[in-house]
């Protein structure tokens, strides 16, 4: 059934007779199935549910008549209707053996009496509707029927606010029947998930319905808590014209202050998955003078990763293309990017979202692209600073794992001169650099760092000399480096001292909280090579 606001659809009034009447109406205008007002003296609280909604206000629940539906028969439906006082004794022939009432009488006459009012019965929630029992919706279906379970709208405007429609989703239940209503229902927890439901099997006729409604109204739902997954549905299971309009509404819209909210910039990265690559590059190019706004906001900054990954996603698809105009436009958007991202690499760098598109543009750029980013870090000297930064750190080890050999050089170089191999590995953020570096050094850098480690000692609490090997099994960070160097330590002179070394601090290392799994694995060299 085609549902309408309250007001809006005479064929679910009930028509009662105001207090002008005489208490006792035709028969053929009686409401079958209401049952008399419960008498004065006792409370709509005194009895279950069906009159203590916890939800209703109190001149609801001393309303004058109820229904008790049939589909749901564990719901009352309440009359909210002050202006009539039939009493059990005024209408005697209102017994509650009378069968429930859903609707116009077949024997009503056809137009009511002029002084008559129409009547909306009130839902267990305390919001008035309007009710048929052919009608496939009703209450939520994740609410429990009886006043079990309630649930208040949010102030996003989802879930079930009493100021909106009454539906119920099945699935029977298609999108040709909420035609009029579609920016509603989607902005409702349930009927979005209904929407979203629907968009995966309907074909483009019913998909149809919703777009229509939904682009003349974009900017209602393209932020709202609900909305915006109906937009996201459409960018993904819609037509190509579809994907287009709703690209360029976005692009013509204020693109920059959408993506700083928290549903609007999830939409623009759904349409950086989904459109084409024109329309890709032309969202990315109307950024251009925000960068650094965006890179600096908690929601911006993932609309400026997403397009980072998706244009360089992009130009490695079409690499054997040659003379690609497509292409071209591609990387001209990306700089815009690149060029707002490198004059300022040094702060963006230590920022905490900053740090994470500079990651994105060294994981996945390449050629002159790739060379503006690193250079900007070389050049600055930041080697030294970001290295135990708290987000810089990050920047670094994306260095180790995708720069240039010159650029891992310079790493390797900050962190062996000046024997700073220990101070580094017992710091919390650059322990992961040292790390790093040995896990993408090359056979050369990994002989000199094992040489810098076991020619070090230092002083312990005692002012004892100790071997800096053992001095790094023992530290809560440390232990991580000295376990990836034995990993990566080729068998030789090198790998037999340093485990000689660890042998003759067995006692010490065994009482360490850290050195646990240091010490399983010199047992376990001390048993292979049948060592006291």
């Amino acid at each position: 059934m085609d549902r309408k606001p309250l007001g809006e659809n005479d064929d679910h009034n009930i028509y009662l007779g105001d207090s002008s009447h005489p208490p006792s109406p035709p028969l053929e205008m009686m409401p079958e199935g209401y049952y008399p007002r419960k008498p004065e003296h006792m409370s709509p609280s005194d009895s279950s549910a069906n009159w203590g909604q916890p939800y209703m206000h109190a001149q609801q629940q001393l309303s004058p008549y109820y229904v008790q539906s049939a589909l749901y028969p564990n719901q009352i439906h309440y009359a909210y209707h002050p202006n009539a006082n039939w009493y059990p004794a005024a209408v005697p022939s209102m017994m509650p053996s009378m069968g429930p009432y859903y609707g116009h009488q077949p024997s009503r006459p056809g137009l009511p009496p002029p002084n008559m009012a129409p009547y909306q019965s009130l839902d267990s929630r305390g919001s008035l509707s309007s009710y048929s029992s052919s009608d496939t919706f009703g209450s939520s279906s994740n609410r429990r029927h009886g006043g079990r379970k309630q649930r208040r709208g949010s102030r996003h405007g989802g879930g079930s606010s009493p100021n909106r429609g009454w539906y119920r989703f099945d699935e029977n239940s298609t999108l040709y029947q909420m035609k009029g209503r579609i920016v509603e229902i989607a902005k409702d927890r349930d009927g979005s998930k209904f929407i979203q439901r629907r968009l995966r099997v309907a074909d483009v006729s019913e998909m149809q319905i919703p777009f229509d409604e939904a682009l003349n109204n974009i900017e209602e739902l393209w932020d709202d808590v609900y909305g915006n997954y109906i937009l996201q549905g459409m960018l993904e299971f819609g037509t190509d014209d579809m994907r287009d309009k709703i690209g360029k509404r976005i692009i013509d819209g204020d693109l920059v202050s959408l993506a700083t909210k928290v549903y609007g910039c999830r939409l623009i990265q759904k349409a950086l998955d989904t459109l084409d690559r024109e329309a890709v590059a032309n969202i990315v190019a109307s950024v251009k003078g925000k960068v650094w706004l965006l890179v600096h906001h908690h929601n911006g900054n993932h609309v400026i990763q997403k397009s980072v990954t998706k244009i360089n996603e992009f130009v490695q698809a079409d690499r054997d293309q040659e003379d690609n105009a497509t292409t071209s436009l591609l990387l001209s958007s990306l700089d815009i990017i690149i060029d707002e991202v490198a004059s300022n690499i040094k702060d963006l760098s230590i920022h905490p979202y900053g740090c994470r598109v500079v990651q994105r543009l060294i994981e996945h750029c390449s050629g002159p692209q790739m060379t503006n980013v690193l250079d900007g870090i070389s050049l600055e000297g930041l080697y030294s600073t970001l290295i135990n930064h708290e987000y810089g750190n990050y920047v670094i080890q994306r260095v180790l794992a995708y720069g240039r050999p010159s650029d891992k050089e310079a790493v390797f170089e900050t962190i062996i001169t000046n024997n700073n191999i220990l101070k580094l590995s017992k710091q919390k953020h650059s322990s992961n650099v040292v790390e790093m570096m040995l896990t993408y050094g090359n056979a050369e850098q990994h002989q000199r760092f094992i040489e810098e480690m076991l020619n070090c000692f230092c002083v312990d609490q005692n002012y004892a000399s100790k071997s800096a090997v053992v001095s790094m099994a023992e530290d809560n960070y440390a232990n991580y480096v000295l376990k990836t160097a034995l990993d990566v330590l080729e068998e030789g002179p090198q790998r037999e001292k340093m485990f000689s070394m660890l042998l003759s601090s067995l006692e010490d290392l065994e009482k360490s909280p850290f050195a646990k799994q240091i010490v399983l694995r010199v047992k376990a060299y001390a048993q292979d090579t049948n060592c006291e």
